[in-house]
Order: structure tokens, then sequence, then C-alpha cells
């Protein structure tokens, strides 16, 4: 069992701010980007023993886990905020309002949101797996993250993706799934 992972989780999206400088719209999104619910895969993270120091200082948002296979082009933005509420892994940031596909993402959760669906975006989280429950070897106890991915099929249902509209008095909000 490899200790690299991709974890799901759907995304909401709220209307865009101006960004007061330049004029453009910001492109922010927030989200429940992880929780210790079993994935499509069988495993379980632990968002109490996530590393985040790595994924704010140096990680990226990608589209869908690309950036592997195509390179830059798929990385479409950078979280800025990260850290456990409740037991889960809730995430913010900007994706890059110049890039063809970071405008494209945000504007496909704008559509769904729009249309009335019961779909959304939703994150999978990357990293690397550092202990694992010796009892259970599906269940990761300690992890790196080093990336957080925007995809139409996360493995973990329960991530939920969500547009910043403005200022907002709650950063996180407990969904019932």
């Amino acid at each position: 069992m490899g200790n690299e992972f991709n974890f799901w989780m759907p995304i909401e999206i709220e209307k865009a701010q101006t960004d007061p400088k330049t004029g453009k719209k910001k492109l922010r999104i927030k989200g429940i980007a992880s929780d210790d619910s079993i994935d499509t895969d069988e495993e379980i993270l632990d968002p109490n023993g996530f590393v985040l120091d790595r994924l704010i200082t140096q990680g990226f948002f990608n589209y869908d886990h690309k950036q592997k296979e195509g390179g830059p082009k798929y990385i479409i933005g950078e979280p800025d905020v990260a850290r456990i509420v409740k037991g889960k892994l809730y995430v913010e940031g900007n994706l890059y309002e110049t890039l063809p596909l970071a405008r494209e993402v945000f504007e496909f959760a704008e559509t769904l949101e729009k249309a009335g669906s019961k779909r959304r975006l939703g994150f999978s989280i990357e990293g690397k797996a550092l202990e694992r429950d010796p009892f259970n070897k599906k269940k990761i106890t300690k992890a790196l993250l080093t990336g957080i991915a925007v995809t139409p099929c996360p493995k973990n249902g329960n991530t939920i993706m969500e547009i910043v509209k403005g200022e907002y008095s709650e950063p996180f909000v407990d969904y019932d799934y």
C-alpha cells in the first residue's frame, strides 16, 4: 500500500468580490476539504493528524490532479487558509483570475449554483501519509498535505467548495450529509 493519496470533497462557490486595487473580480473559494469519512478507496484520513504548514507556504490548488500529467497549466490558485475545525479540514484561497482554466472552473461552479443543481465541485487533498493505524492500514493518522485539487469527482463525498461572495461572519458552516 503506497503512502501517497488523493482524497475528494465537494465545493460550493459564493459570488466573487472585486479587488479594490485592480477592479478585477476576485476568484475566492472556500470549503471543507476533508473529514474522517471513508472514501471510495475505503481509506480514512484523520484531519487531526494533518501537517498543514507546507500546504500554506508552498501548496497550490490544481484542477482534477492533472498537474502531474499536464504541468503548470493545471495549477489554478493557492490556498491561504487551512485549519482543522470540528475535526474537518477547512480551506480558503484564491484562484488566479488571469488564467483561463481558473476562470472556467469558477464560472462552472457559479453555473451549477445558478442552475439550482445539487451537484457541486469538490476538493481532493494531496500529500503523503506519514503514519497509519497499526490495526487498520487503510486509516491514515498523520499526513503531510502538499496540495488540493478542485474536482468534479472527489473520493470523499463530504467535501464542499463555496465561492466567497464577500465578507462573512462565520468561516465554517457545519454541513449535514
